[in-house]
């Protein structure tokens, strides 16, 4: 289970990135680490900038990691622009990872640029979603 994750307060929101394995273990780990970084600096809203390497996870271990992660992220985590930087996962299952969350309360949006993902959270308002 070897990843690295830092997290940068940026005006508005968190700038998390992390790098490691793509294993189940290493995601949930992240995603708890992303509501600690949000309870400890006081921001609910987040760039989430995956880097993990390895191919995609498959659909049951997605869709129980975002069911877990989308219960324990509320009221901590309002909002999140994911980027995946690489280029074998899957576009699919990244699209149905974010059906899931969204089907749970949770404002996520996927783009394939930082700065995509920042341009949103600037031009979204900071409400939030609540549990669905």
């Amino acid at each position: 289970m070897k990843y690295e994750l830092t997290v940068v307060q940026k005006p508005g929101h968190l700038h998390v990135s992390v790098t490691g394995d793509n294993t189940p273990e290493n995601v949930r780990h992240c995603l708890r680490e992303v509501v600690a970084a949000c309870t400890m600096h006081k921001c609910s809203r987040v760039l989430l900038q995956e880097h993990f390497v390895g191919p995609s996870l498959g659909i049951v271990d997605v869709f129980e990691i975002v069911s877990e992660a989308s219960g324990s992220a509320w009221p901590m985590v309002t909002q999140i622009a994911y980027v995946d930087t690489n280029p074998e996962h899957d576009p699919g299952l990244l699209d149905f990872a974010e059906t899931v969350a969204v089907n749970r309360g949770v404002r996520i949006r996927l783009f394939a640029t930082t700065r995509d993902g920042e341009d949103w959270l600037r031009r979204e308002p900071g409400q939030s979603a609540g549990p669905a």
